[in-house]
């Protein structure tokens, strides 16, 4: 090869090499200029860890976390101004759970001090009550406080066969229809909250969150007859209109219903009545 065709390339070789460093030396040399941020941030009163429903507030719940002051919302704690001190919500219970680091809001606290864990559970105008419950009343034990439930009442009927045609549509007199709806389990036995495994729990009451109509319409049901929790899918609030829907006996089962007809029919037939007439007397059976 022609030796200056080789001095060229060794030259442009050389050349690359010394721009290629010295452009590496102006990126290590050249630090990245420092971000500033306008964002005017302040503090505002957040949770230090997940805090259930019910809790009594302690110290160690709460902390203050910078939040961006344009970002402020009704009901914000913030520091260093007119809100209330984290101080005077120590001892008070949260009406709900909140989780970690989740801005903490005076109106999700009782007004009060409170040793029941049940009072700071209630919505306003609320009740709870207590219904009497078995395994299979109860879901087989799959409830947890804070589930939602359906209320079934199965009851005995007193009927007057003659009385109309809806009491006469029963074979034994039973009969059962949903009294309440999206009915939300409050304590289950003492215990109020989930347990830590999550797993549901065997009990003996079931304590339910009612209005002042709700509570009379469970006490009197808790009179007539026996009562039934069906739980509710999670989300599903749908009030579904029930008024006229009371099942009987004879729904069930088409043999229960074979053996009404037959009822009807024998019924119907020995329904007479004795004519006389100038030919002489004649039993005629009377009909419906």
């Amino acid at each position: 090869m022609n030796r200056n065709v080789l001095i060229v390339l060794a030259g442009s070789l050389l050349t690359a090499i010394i721009v290629g460093l010295i452009a590496q030396s102006a990126l290590k040399s050249d630090p990245k200029p420092a971000v500033s941020s306008s964002v005017e941030l302040t503090q505002i009163l957040v949770t230090a860890k997940a805090v259930p429903e019910g809790k009594k507030v302690e110290k160690t719940d709460l902390k203050w976390q910078e939040w961006p002051s344009d970002a402020l919302f009704p009901g914000a704690i913030v520091k260093d101004s007119d809100s209330i001190s984290p101080d005077k919500l120590i001892g008070k219970r949260t009406k709900r759970g909140f989780d970690a680091e989740e801005p903490f809001l005076e109106s999700a606290v009782t007004s009060t001090e409170s040793k029941n864990i049940l009072t700071a559970k209630l919505d306003k105008n609320k009740r709870a009550m207590a219904i009497d419950v078995s395994a299979e009343s109860m879901v087989g034990g799959f409830l947890v406080p804070g589930d939602f439930v359906d209320v079934i009442m199965t009851y005995k009927v007193k009927i007057d066969r003659d009385a109309n045609q809806d009491v006469k549509n029963t074979v034994q007199s039973l009969a059962s229809e949903i009294i309440l709806q999206n009915i939300r389990v409050l304590a289950i036995d003492q215990l109020a909250e989930p347990a830590a495994e999550d797993k549901g729990k065997v009990g003996r009451t079931v304590t339910l969150e009612v209005d002042a109509k709700q509570q009379q319409i469970l006490a009197l049901a808790g009179t007539l007859g026996e009562l039934h929790l069906a739980l509710r899918a999670a989300g599903d609030d749908v009030i579904l209109d029930t008024s006229s829907e009371t099942t009987t006996d004879v729904n069930i089962g088409q043999t229960l219903n074979k053996v009404t007809e037959l009822q009807k029919t024998k019924r119907k037939q020995s329904d007479t009545v004795r004519v006389y007439s100038n030919s002489g007397v004649v039993d005629r059976a009377v009909y419906e």
